[in-house]
């Protein structure tokens, strides 16, 4: 495309915006900012999870929740919904899936984390075996 005249040259050029109208570089650009109801989501989590079925709960959620609530900080919210998930899960499953991250939680010096585990260990305790209480969690509790 290609300017054909002085006028369409002229005409063109009014419409450009001139320097003084962008903003300086030093301000901050205004961002929305966006306030997530944690209790809401969680919420929304929880509803949604139970319409999946189980195996897709399974083999996609869980891990990625299991690695959230291990790696990502996703304290208690994300450890009741591997909870939910893990009450379908089987015996195997649950010792395959479920009891190494515990017991490395286990392990964890973090209070918050240790407080979660505690406080849902009557949900656990009864799929953990003797064994792995007595050797592995109960030993980093004292």
């Amino acid at each position: 495309m290609s300017i054909k005249g002085d006028h369409e040259r002229e005409v063109f050029l009014e419409y450009l915006p001139t320097p003084h109208t962008y903003p300086p570089l030093s301000s901050p650009i205004p961002t929305p900012q966006i306030q997530w109801n944690s209790i809401d989501i969680h919420r929304q989590l929880e509803s949604s999870i139970q319409k999946y079925p189980p195996g897709f709960q399974h083999h996609k959620i869980l891990p990625e929740m299991l690695k959230s609530f291990e790696f990502g900080g996703g304290g208690t919210k994300v450890f009741n919904l591997i909870l939910l998930i893990a009450e379908k899960l089987s015996d195997e499953d649950f010792e395959k899936d479920i009891q190494p991250v515990v017991v490395r939680m286990f392990a964890v010096q973090e209070r918050g984390v240790r407080m979660c585990l505690l406080e849902n260990l009557g949900r656990v305790v009864g799929r953990l075996g003797e064994r792995v209480v007595n050797d592995k969690i109960f030993p980093n509790m004292v």
